[in-house]
């Protein structure tokens, strides 16, 4: 099926706006111009250097990176490379080249991979793929949402994990289970955030889209051992061990809402289970209804996030994959007066992005010790949950 006219022109507005964001932001004269970016090229340069054994040692980290972003200096000493290692193998070519030139590169990789899959998920949700005039106000209200504008300026890898999302998604829609766990791959450059899907896969038994996923492992796990070799395991619990004593209880999943308690953990982990059971209750359904399906997939997301041990405000950038989802479901109602709800929901998420970005100017605000992005998150997870256990309640009560 062939895009209409209105949303290609939507289209290239979004992809204008995102190319124009990142030339304002190259030439805006910040003093480290993409810093997560620069972890990418650290990992990528001491494998160039062939010192892949050295990946995670943080004595080396600290001086390649240094490097790097000579004269600035990273403000807690290093921003570790502490991603799996084959996260290295895309960046290996960008680390030979000039840092800002690397930088720009990355930006427009960034801008392409989501626009592309941002049509390919749009395409397997009839309802809003039909309505020319809702896709074209869901594209831009998609490319206004402030933690994507968060992952361009980082230089960030969730963009990465947002095509793996929508991938998946695309090949299911098509039952092509074993491409769909092969797209899930692509979330493993941040596999703390894809805890929940495997789970939901194995409890539904598709071994199809699991073997796709096992298989896509091996290979990027085996590419990972001939290119980077096998780092020393000692490096690897000293980089955790730091990432986790200067940013563990930032996070804005349970594990950072329940940080600074002496039972912190232990009460992370049981909320991390009764979502996970929350998840698999609502993934219940035996009779694989379209519809259903939309809505237990994008409740997947929310709950992936909660549970997370490593979560930050660009992460939200996934919610739009659930928001468009909501906004199909909603559309695809015969009576009218029941899309209420769903366009109630669309604003507040994209409320909620402009929260996030208006948040990050008072980063220790927070509701009775709670983030509000975290109370998002809940919220997120609550709504759809009630949408797939109680779909009639709410139809029942605005029919009256």
């Amino acid at each position: 099926m062939r895009m209409p006219l209105t949303a290609n022109i939507a289209q290239a507005i979004c992809a204008a706006i995102l190319i124009l964001f990142g030339i304002a932001n190259a030439f805006s004269g910040s003093e480290i111009l993409g810093s997560d970016f620069t972890a990418y090229l650290t990992g990528a340069t001491i494998v160039n250097n062939g010192e892949g054994r050295s990946l995670y040692n943080s004595d080396v980290q600290k001086e390649v990176q240094s490097q790097l972003i000579y004269p600035a200096t990273m403000r807690k000493g290093l921003l570790p490379f502490n991603y799996p290692p084959w996260v290295v193998l895309p960046f290996l070519p960008l680390a030979k080249l000039p840092y800002k030139v690397a930088y720009v590169i990355w930006f427009f990789m960034n801008v392409g991979l989501f626009l592309v899959g941002l049509r390919l998920f749009t395409s397997a949700l009839p309802a809003i793929y039909k309505n020319t005039n809702l896709l074209a106000a869901l594209g831009l209200a998609a490319v206004s949402f402030f933690p994507l504008f968060t992952v361009l300026i980082l230089g960030q890898l969730t963009i990465v994990v947002f095509l793996g999302y929508a991938l998946c998604f695309f090949a299911l829609k098509k039952e092509n289970n074993f491409r769909a766990g092969l797209a899930l791959t692509l979330t493993l450059v941040k596999p703390q955030l894809v805890i929940a899907l495997p789970l939901v896969l194995l409890y539904k038994r598709n071994w199809r889209a699991l073997l796709g996923l096992a298989s896509g492992l091996g290979i990027i796990a085996v590419a990972s051992v001939l290119v980077v070799g096998i780092p020393r395991l000692d490096d690897i619990i000293e980089i955790t061990r730091f990432s986790s004593e200067h940013w563990g209880c930032d996070d804005l999943s349970w594990r950072g809402l329940f940080c600074p308690l002496d039972m912190g953990l232990h009460l992370a982990v049981t909320m991390s289970v009764l979502s996970l059971a929350l998840l698999i209750f609502a993934w219940r359904d035996r009779e694989h209804k379209a519809e259903t399906f939309d809505l237990q997939y994008a409740l997947v997301i929310p709950i992936s996030l909660l549970i997370s041990p490593h979560l930050f405000s660009h992460d939200l950038t996934l919610l739009i994959l659930p928001a468009f989802l909501a906004m199909n479901h909603a559309f695809a109602q015969e009576n009218a007066s029941l899309r209420g709800p769903g366009v109630i929901g669309v604003i507040a998420w994209v409320g909620g992005g402009y929260l996030v970005g208006l948040l990050r100017l008072f980063p220790n605000f927070s509701v009775f010790g709670v983030r509000p992005e975290t109370l998002f998150l809940i919220a997120v997870s609550l709504a759809l949950a009630k949408a797939i256990l109680l779909p009639g309640s709410s139809d029942q009560r605005t029919l009256k």
